[in-house]
């Protein structure tokens, strides 16, 4: 799911001068129409204060566009339902954006309500009154939900932080910083994961696929902590979540030259364990180990060594659950 195309959202003011624009706008292209048409007066400033009028509806467009663009959190898969309930106050959330609808509607209100006391005006001078009412109420409506508007745009940030991740079979590369997870992510399905200079350490969800035609497996590097979870920061939080809400599957990644200790990669594999889901064991950097260590190594776990022999141990893991499934 994508949340990249959420337009951004303007505050009051911006609103306020675009619709009013719009109302001069309007107001010059009805006296030019009208110019060489002779009527009375009030007839004319009659059409000139309902087009100014019906002009301000390009707020209710724009604010019921805005709602719309954000999704439904209800209608989200758990794991973008999980995302939101640990990155955004949802409640707070559904109240901003219903602040929205209800300013669109009120505008629809006013609007409609002034455009019949404009075109019923028995002079010129009160045509203007009524636009000129219908321009302040509105007015007070938008500034009313301004900061309603700035906590949306804070929102949409966030969303736009979340992976885009499809709904398919799913496994995800656990393991600490170093051991080579983003490395046998590109070998797995050609993905450039983007890393950070220090420490070679993964900065955000990266995600691959491996396809046989078309895609089958989605693969999410994620990086591993010991931290609880209140303790994480936002990316090992979206990390966890993945594991709990996506993952069909994990791949667990041992590094013998030990960038961490032995000790602490075993309590980290028995926590990715601890979901419940079955776990495939890959020994990474298995060049660089003393024939002895690696013979002992595979000896003591059910290790895979190269991504050829991983990649068709997850494309079964994949049938297996489709069958399951069935």
């Amino acid at each position: 799911m994508n949340f990249q195309d959420i337009p951004p959202v303007d505050n009051d003011k911006h609103l306020l001068d675009v619709a009013f624009g719009a109302g001069r706008e309007k107001a010059q292209k009805v006296r030019l129409k009208r110019q060489k048409k002779r009527s009375a007066p009030l007839t004319e400033a009659r059409l000139l204060e309902v087009e100014r009028i019906r002009a301000l509806s390009i707020l209710e467009k724009r604010l019921m566009k805005l709602t719309e663009s954000f999704p439904h959190v209800s209608q989200l898969p758990p794991f973008y339902q999980a995302l939101m309930r640990c990155f955004l106050d949802v409640q707070e959330f559904k109240k901003t954006l219903g602040a929205a609808a209800w300013c669109a509607r009120r505008i629809a209100a006013f609007r409609q309500q002034y455009e019949r006391k404009a075109r019923g005006a028995r002079s010129v001078q009160e045509a203007r009154t009524h636009r000129t009412e219908c321009y302040g109420r509105i007015s007070s409506a938008v500034k009313q939900i301004g900061p309603e508007l700035i906590a949306l745009e804070r929102s949409r940030r966030v969303l736009r932080s979340f992976p885009d991740v499809q709904e398919m079979f799913t496994a995800c590369i656990a393991g600490f910083p170093n051991v080579g997870k983003s490395t046998l992510l590109a070998k797995l399905s050609g993905a450039r994961p983007k890393i950070a200079a220090y420490a070679f350490t993964t900065t955000t969800l990266n995600l691959g696929y491996i396809t046989d035609g078309y895609p089958q497996v989605q693969l999410i590097d994620t990086p591993g902590t010991l931290n609880r979870f209140e303790k994480m920061n936002d990316v090992e939080k979206q990390a966890h979540l993945a594991m709990e809400h996506l993952a069909q599957c994990m791949v667990f990644v041992l590094d013998l030259t030990e960038p961490y200790p032995l000790t602490q990669q075993m309590e980290l594999l028995e926590r990715v364990r601890a979901l419940g889901k079955p776990v495939l064991l890959y020994l990474s950097k298995a060049d660089l180990l003393q024939p002895a260590v690696l013979q002992a190594a595979l000896s003591r776990h059910a290790c895979l060594t190269s991504a050829d022999e991983l990649r068709r141990a997850l494309l079964e893991q994949r049938k297996l659950f489709k069958a399951n499934a069935a």
